[in-house]
């Protein structure tokens, strides 16, 4: 398993026993969305109280070289972004967004209880102008293909945006909450990383072949 994986996973775990943020409370949960004219992608965005979260996550082994770049991107592109950094990045990490709004999630590992915990070490404040060159590339062709940017405000073009990220997610976030609620003991046990991640695998990205187990 990827470091990466076993960061969402554990991310996803902290949503679902309210340990931060709140699974139910979040409107949409989506993986890997393109984003910035499809030049960038987000590992993970949400959206809740009709804001558009970006979770970026830097494991221990990733390097923070391309950061500074990612940063200015999602700050154009949605209302709030954080960082999920494990222990080893989280110096620099903080120096590049301390004078920012963007957010810090920071993954740390108790020794003596031997568990691994997410904490919101940065909380993050929102961006009110977003690009709307940038916001398009969330939105589905069909959706767009007749807008004229120069009479479309920023609000209704927000609003779109909405729209379009759950009626492509929604359907697979919904049954990813179900399929989790039937495993409730996994979140309580750290040797159900794999199933875990399996579910998740299954319902966002294999669904057209998905049943209920």
């Amino acid at each position: 398993m990827k470091k990466s994986d076993l960061i969402l996973i554990n991310l996803i775990k902290h949503f679902y026993l309210k340990k931060i943020f709140s699974l139910d409370s979040i409107e949409l949960l989506a993986p890997e969305v393109t984003y910035a004219e499809n030049k960038k992608r987000a590992d993970l965005i949400l959206i809740k109280n009709n804001e558009i979260i970006a979770i970026e996550i830097k494991s221990q082994e990733d390097s923070l070289s391309k950061l500074a770049e990612q940063i200015k991107y999602y700050t154009k592109n949605f209302h709030k972004t954080y960082i999920l950094v494990t222990e080893n990045h989280l110096q620099n990490t903080y120096k590049l967004v301390k004078n920012t709004k963007i957010g810090i999630l920071l993954q740390k590992k108790d020794l003596y209880n031997n568990l691994t915990t997410i904490e919101v070490y940065k909380e993050a404040s929102s961006y009110i102008n977003l690009n709307k060159y940038f916001l398009i590339s969330l939105i589905n062709k069909n959706s767009y293909k007749n807008i004229i940017f120069e009479d479309i405000t920023l609000e209704n073009l927000i609003t779109m945006t909405l729209k379009n990220l759950k009626d492509k997610y929604l359907e697979k976030f919904n049954n990813f909450k179900k399929e989790i609620s039937n495993f409730e003991d996994f979140f309580f046990d750290t040797q159900h990383i794999d199933q875990i991640l399996a579910i998740y695998n299954i319902t966002y990205k294999n669904y057209k072949y998905f049943k209920y187990l």
